[in-house]
């Protein structure tokens, strides 16, 4: 299992069979080959809207903006504490304590968040039920990036955490390496959107739109048949004990900032050696010559 995603873009070059005209390039029906390329595809990925795009479009790095979505269960969790927190997060940071580092792949830890919500997807009569959504727009994303910080807003929500934990791991002056805590888990996170220019225009087809519905549908009422039964499971089981057990012990708390922590940023780019390093000093000498035209233009 993996990180899912709703709205994933793709670029691909296509063969038509239509012959080219007058040294014009024919159009194909996107409707149409939208379907055909779902017939091949396994249930779980569709494909529900199409554009022609220039030649030097990518679907990576023509992206503006994407939206990720992390669902959780409300439970016993401070909200307007996560709320708080994760305002920290929005403008220009440099979020290498928020992240699996890849030294040899990025040399540039900084990335803008545009906006954060903790959003409900769907309510319960018990709030404690409640189907919550972190949402997190930004320019781009770090590896695991927001997986991380979701763990650290379920230690603030858990009340483990002070709501200023996420500006101090933010300073990376005082923090400069990273404590070793877990990352929150794979399954809830979604890539829900991604924004391109406004040049490129998406085709939607109703036709196609129903039948991804149709097949989605299908998975959806599996899934909620197989939630409402451990639902009913777990409402028989606690009818058998009602009260919760006291005589659990609770396992001792270690404050974040107090774990031990990984190796900084400039050991492991120390410790580069081979292709590692040949591909570290590539990406860094890149990285310097577009600021440098940035900073000159």
């Amino acid at each position: 299992v993996g990180v899912s995603a709703f709205s994933q873009v793709v670029s691909l070059r296509v063969r038509s069979m239509k012959p080219i005209k007058d040294g014009e390039c024919n159009t194909i029906s996107l409707p149409s080959y939208i379907h055909k390329i779902n017939s091949l595809l396994p249930p779980e990925i569709k494909i529900y809207a199409a554009a022609e795009v220039p030649e030097h479009f990518s679907a990576r790095f023509s992206c503006t903006e994407r939206q990720y979505k992390y669902f959780f269960i409300q439970q016993e969790l401070d909200i307007q504490g996560m709320k708080d927190a994760a305002r920290s997060l929005v403008g220009e940071h440099d979020f290498r304590n928020f992240c699996k580092i890849d030294a040899a792949n990025v040399v540039q830890f900084v990335r803008e968040i545009r906006a954060v919500d903790i959003q409900i997807v769907q309510e319960s009569s018990d709030p404690r039920n409640n189907l919550l959504a972190f949402v997190l727009n930004g320019s781009g994303f770090l590896w695991h990036q927001v997986r991380c910080i979701v763990a650290v807003l379920f230690m603030i929500g858990q009340g483990k955490e002070d709501i200023s934990v996420i500006s101090k791991l933010l300073n990376i002056e005082e923090h400069p390496c990273k404590p070793t805590y877990n990352m929150a888990p794979e399954l809830p996170l979604v890539l829900w959107d991604c924004s391109f220019p406004d040049d490129i225009e998406f085709s939607y087809d109703t036709n196609v739109i129903q039948r991804v519905c149709d097949n989605l549908t299908l998975q959806w009422k599996d899934v909620v048949i197989k939630g409402a039964i451990m639902r009913h499971m777990l409402d028989t089981l606690q009818t058998h004990a009602p009260s919760q057990a006291t005589n659990t012990r609770k396992r001792k708390y270690t404050a974040l900032l107090d774990l031990p922590v990984g190796p900084s940023l400039e050991n492991l780019v120390a410790n580069l050696s081979g292709k590692r390093k040949e591909t570290y000093n590539a990406k860094k000498q890149k990285l310097e010559e577009y600021e440098s035209k940035q900073n000159s233009s």
